[in-house]
């Protein structure tokens, strides 16, 4: 996609939030009243003039839930930014996760059982107590995904658990 030219003379930059599944493709069972309240989109109007730089330019900053844009539900977000008229063309995408506290989680970072990988990686172990859901399933209905530091490019997903006890779902 084209970038702006830094020239300091400003754009209009626009931008809206898209609910999507645990693979990050937009959910096609909800439309966006199922998941926004207010508009589905924004204008970005925050932004900051450059100030004794050799090059011009603006920084824009937005700020989610606003008055303009709140989620309803909880669940994977990607957040889209356009110029105006070019909402096919983003200049920038970023997803982001909106939480709803309903099972606890018990982490235990250990050293790793290979011990070729024990100066070098780490164990993740957890624990899920999902006794506040109403789940029949949970080898289907529960999909967790491990980041490194945030990095969605080394991402271990689909982890199922070891064992389920009840409520309780082991990962080892």
């Amino acid at each position: 996609c084209a970038l702006p030219i830094f020239d300091g003379q400003g754009t209009r930059y626009y931008y809206t939030v898209i609910h999507c599944d645990r693979h990050w493709k937009p959910t096609q069972e909800l439309s966006q009243f199922d998941y926004l309240h207010g508009y589905n989109e924004g204008e970005i109007r925050d932004y900051e003039i450059s100030s004794g730089t050799y090059q011009p330019y603006l920084h824009y900053s937005i700020t989610i839930p606003n008055e303009d844009v709140k989620w309803s539900i909880s669940g994977n977000y990607i957040l889209v930014v356009y110029e105006q008229g070019y909402e096919n063309d983003p200049v920038i995408t970023r997803r982001f996760m909106v939480t709803d506290t309903k099972v606890k989680i018990t982490p235990n970072v250990v050293r790793p059982v290979v011990v070729s990988l024990q100066n070098t990686h780490q164990e993740v172990d957890f624990n899920i107590d999902i006794k506040q859901l109403n789940c029949s399933n949970p080898r289907m209905e529960f999909f967790c995904t491990l980041l490194q530091n945030g990095r969605w490019d080394t991402r271990i997903e689909d982890i199922t658990p070891r064992t389920i006890t009840g409520t309780f779902l082991d990962y080892n």
